[in-house]
């Protein structure tokens, strides 16, 4: 949550951050949405974006995540990876002038109860 404070330029007063989690198919996503200060340079932040979406699936370099600045998403990478055991091949995004949404896949499998397994 510290970058996206960081990251929207605003101050924690004017920042609206909402997490809205969905099941899609066969996961769990978890979208973070935030607004933008008119100060972002919307071009930078999509390029950066862009560059994580490609290397998504790149595991290469996870030990950045025991680092601190640029290694967020490593960070991610790593909880989804080692303790989740949950890390997908998706990750998107959208961007505009005003607010920028992240959405991480999960994997789900839904448990049927005894009950209905049996009707």
């Amino acid at each position: 949550m510290d970058n996206i404070i960081k990251h929207s330029k605003l101050n924690s007063e004017n920042l609206k951050v909402n997490i809205v989690v969905d099941q899609i198919d066969d996961f769990i996503e978890v979208k973070v949405i935030n607004n933008l200060s008119s100060n972002v340079n919307i071009k930078d932040i999509t390029k950066k974006l862009d560059w994580i979406k490609e290397n998504w699936n790149n595991n290469e370099n996870i030990e950045r995540s025991s680092i601190e600045g640029g290694s967020g998403f490593d960070k991610i990478k790593r909880i989804l990876l080692y303790e989740a055991l949950s890390k997908t091949d998706k990750f998107e995004f959208t961007i505009n002038p005003n607010e920028v949404s992240i959405s991480l896949f999960l994997p789900f499998n839904q448990f049927k109860n005894e009950q209905s397994i049996n009707n």
